[in-house]
């Protein structure tokens, strides 16, 4: 067929070649009622939020940020258009436009969680009816029934994905969902555009990047999107690439170079756009990448490739199961992946037909990949998909991907048509079956969307029982509050910080904002003493140090929270406590309180005092039992173990576990096991480094449960499988002779364990008690760095500076520039002997931020 041919009877069809889709209006009606379902699948998934979901984790920084504006603190408002998000010392972001969003809110709902949770579920539901438009207007050229049929099943695919219950079900984490709304809306304006070519899109389209990128740094993507969409031309029928199939007188070569001048011409405003955002950011920030900072942001760029190397945060990321909810092999991942098979086959039958469309598939590729690219050190998600949010941006691409590839229409028949052409006409009809596919396709991706709703409202569970927790949490610390004496300082332990990846409570400053307006009709933080400071670490440490030092001035508890029964209880010994003698757990004849476990595979002898295990594994070791021990009056599990000559360099592994005559927590175990790595090997003969006995203490009384447990009845020791490693004299001992004191003089911390200093703020330290010491190290931390939050053997990388200190007591003030500013970090002391050698543990770290 000629060209002047198709030209004609193209145009016989109302078909504009070259140009925009027909201008015949779609019926109205089906429209909005799939609209409507959308909405209300939205609503269906996602109601128990807005109905039980309470504040969690990061909301009560936000929220109590925003308060803090409306009580007058005007600057906190402007400092975000000038600077860092809130002033977060972990975060490196500029997103104004998301906290003005949250100012909105505090004004209709104050400290209500509804409120927040509404505007949540109306970005959500946006975020779909978005997604529904933009597809429609991907797939203009197809007929109204296909468009509207695989729009509809993306948007559903969507909505139900339970990647986004963290999104939803979390107040602060809306960013990605706000974030996608305003990109997506942009998009949509992008479109209509390229279709109308009216400036007031493009306007509109602008103003969307700019709202969206002020949010989070996720839309960057939208650039390279629009450039794409012009270069590509997928909602016109024949141009572009496309116009390479029309007629032999245009080359390939030629289409792409008209699709690049398209591409340039029409979206050289969003690149403008983007280089001024960058320019403001720099001015904002003072760096151009930003992100997490501090041992967040290393520990992120360090295990980035590994996580891009795990094969199961990719399966995660298509099979959304919580692992705490269902096992890897599953009846629902079975049903899904059956019909992902379905999908692929229908993809494959396409493919050999050469019936796939192209510029759309080269579209939804770049869509993916664009998504993925700002979440480079960010990738990977936990097992009970924590961290899900940050696949928000792929899951869009995803579904607008698989729905509309496996259902776009087959080119017709007849040569020389349009691949996209929509001609009802007989002599026109699409390919054998093609009807067939598509019915199949519809169906396997409807069961998907039935799928995935089950494991979203299961997973959506997760997030609002957590809430619940947290809400009655409050009420129960109001009620303590409320029946203890008015200058009784209360200790809390066992704050809950997760539900199976659902965010409870980072740490104490969060607790303590929880109780204080617009959280709680009374200022309740006061009275509260907790033991976990750290804005990012281990759940479990305590600053033992400060513990019994609040004990000594009066404070009672500790009340500890059991999440089973959802009430604080008193794990308060009504004894007084002292210093007390070393408890020598194995003497040199064994008895009944002494045993060893080895599942039977071990071969355990004792002979001199000494403990040799021949054949020892995984999980062998030492059982000490009948004891009676004040968890107060003992710090540590100490030993000493000999390797066999001949064993090669390694870091081992050993571990405490402990039980008491009481059960506070409700968890099925109250032990807590202790990993400390022990390098050996300090010489490369490897007979050398194991001749001589060690010494090991494994800092028991770190762990908050070990003053959880009343007083502790049977201690475990655990060994590396090393065969033929052996062990002496254990004992528990104190930190008196161990760790050196230090504290600091005539300053309070606020409660959660931070000291606000200045430079003239004064210290004290101690190691006058421990023997050989002549000599002090103190140390400080990076910025957000926290000694707890790396390895033995690597805390060097967390150091910002050290000195040494020529005596065994040290009192006057930190040498300048030692503490970095505004920031949080940490400070600890140990004890040197005369050659500069370290002697016994370093002390517990003191938080400082350096005002």
């Amino acid at each position: 067929m000629q060209a002047s041919q198709l030209r004609t009877v193209i145009n016989d069809k109302r078909t504009a070649v070259g140009g925009a889709p027909p201008q015949t209006k779609a019926p109205l009606l089906p429209t909005m009622l799939v609209c409507v379902g959308l909405i209300a699948l939205a609503l269906a998934c996602f109601f128990r939020t807005m109905k039980d979901g309470y504040f969690l984790a990061d909301d009560f920084g936000a929220v109590g940020y925003v308060a803090k504006v409306f009580q007058g603190r005007w600057d906190l408002f402007w400092a975000n258009w000038t600077g860092n998000y809130m002033g977060i010392p972990s975060m490196n972001v500029y997103r104004p436009w998301q906290i003005v969003t949250l100012y909105l809110d505090f004004v209709m709902a104050h400290g209500t969680a509804f409120g927040y949770y509404f505007t949540n579920f109306r970005y959500y539901a946006g975020d779909a009816l978005l997604l529904f438009a933009i597809c429609r207007q991907l797939t203009s050229a197809w007929s109204n029934s296909r468009s509207l049929i695989a729009s509809g099943l993306a948007a559903a695919l969507f909505i139900v994905n339970p990647l986004h219950c963290e999104t939803m079900s979390w107040v602060v984490a809306r960013v990605d969902s706000e974030c996608a709304f305003y990109y997506l809306g942009g998009l949509w304006f992008y479109l209509l555009y390229r279709k109308q070519q009216r400036p007031i899109w493009m306007v509109l389209a602008v103003a969307g990047f700019w709202f969206g990128i002020l949010v989070k740094e996720m839309a960057i993507g939208f650039p390279l999107l629009c450039t794409a969409l012009s270069f590509l031309a997928i909602n016109e029928r024949a141009s572009g690439l496309a116009a390479a199939g029309t007629g032999a007188s245009t080359s390939w070569l030629a289409a792409a170079g008209t699709g690049i001048k398209r591409a340039i011409k029409e979206s050289a405003p969003i690149w403008v756009s983007t280089a001024l955002y960058f320019i403001i950011r720099y001015l904002a920030l003072g760096t151009i990448v930003g992100g997490y900072t501090g041992a967040i942001g290393d520990d992120q760029a360090h295990s980035a490739l590994q996580r891009w190397l795990d094969p199961d945060c990719y399966y995660r990321l298509f099979f959304p199961f919580a692992t705490s909810l269902y096992p890897k092999e599953n009846a629902l991942a079975h049903w899904l992946s059956t019909c992902y098979a379905v999908l692929a086959a229908v993809f494959a039958v396409k493919f050999l037909r050469k019936e796939i469309p192209g510029k759309l598939s080269l579209f939804c590729g770049i869509w993916m990949v664009s998504a993925l690219m700002p979440i480079y050190k960010l990738w990977g998600m936990g097992m009970d998909l924590e961290g899900a949010r940050f696949c928000f941006f792929f899951t869009m691409a995803f579904a607008v991907a698989i729905s509309l590839l496996t259902l776009a229409p087959s080119a017709p028949r007849q040569s020389g048509l349009p691949p996209a052409a929509t001609i009802s006409d007989p002599q026109y009809a699409s390919p054998r079956g093609e009807k067939a596919t598509a019915i199949v396709a519809a169906l396997a991706l409807s069961v998907s969307v039935l799928i995935l709703y089950k494991a979203c409202l299961k997973t959506n569970a997760l997030w609002v029982h957590a809430g619940k927790e947290v809400h009655t949490l409050f009420n129960r610390a109001r009620d303590l509050f409320l029946r203890t004496p008015a200058n009784a300082k209360i200790i809390v332990l066992g704050i809950p910080k997760n539900h199976h990846g659902a965010h409870e409570i980072y740490n104490g400053i969060t607790f303590r904002l929880g109780l204080t307006p617009p959280f709680s009709p009374i200022k309740a933080d006061e009275k509260y003493l907790t033991f976990d400071p750290l804005i990012w670490g281990p759940a479990e440490f305590i600053n033992a140090t400060r513990f019994k030092s609040s004990l000594a001035n009066g404070a009672i508890g500790p009340f500890v929270w059991n999440s089973r029964r959802r009430e604080f209880i008193d794990a308060s010994l009504k004894s007084p406590f002292a210093s007390a003698r070393p408890i020598v757990l194995a003497s040199e004849v064994p008895s009944p309180s002494v045993q060893a476990f080895a599942d039977g595979h071990a071969t355990v002898q004792f002979r001199n005092g000494i403990f040799t295990f021949t054949k020892n594994q995984e999980g062998d070791g030492l059982q000490f039992n009948n004891l009676l021990v004040d968890p107060r009056q003992y710090d540590f599990l100490q030993f000493e173990y000999r390797l066999p000559a001949g064993t090669a360099p390694q870091k081992l592994v050993f571990q405490s576990k402990w039980h008491g005559d009481s059960d506070i927590t409700g968890e099925q175990n109250t032990s807590v096991a202790h990993k400390l790595s022990v390098p050996i090997g300090a010489s490369s003969d490897p007979a050398l480094a194991t001749s001589e006995f060690q010494t090991v203490r494994i800092p028991v009384s770190h762990f908050w449960r070990w003053y959880t447990c009343g007083h502790i009845t049977d201690l475990e020791l655990i060994l590396p499988p090393v065969p033929g490693i052996e062990v002496r004299h254990p004992v528990l001992t104190s930190d008196t002779s161990i760790r050196p004191q230090f504290k600091a003089i005539g300053i309070s911390d606020d409660g959660s364990g931070v000291f606000n200093i200045n430079n003239k703020s004064l210290f004290h330290a101690d190691a006058s008690n421990i023997p050989g010491a002549t000599q002090l190290k103190i140390e400080c931390s990076k910025a957000n760095y926290f000694f707890d939050q790396v390895e033995d053997n690597e805390g060097e990388a967390a150091i910002f500076a050290s000195t040494v200190v020529p005596s065994a007591q040290f009192d006057g003030t930190l040498p300048g520039n030692f503490a970095p500013q505004q920031q949080y970090c940490e400070v600890r002391v140990r004890a040197l002997d005369a050659s500069g050698n370290p002697v016994g543990e370093y002390s517990d770290p003191a938080m400082i931020r350096l005002n």
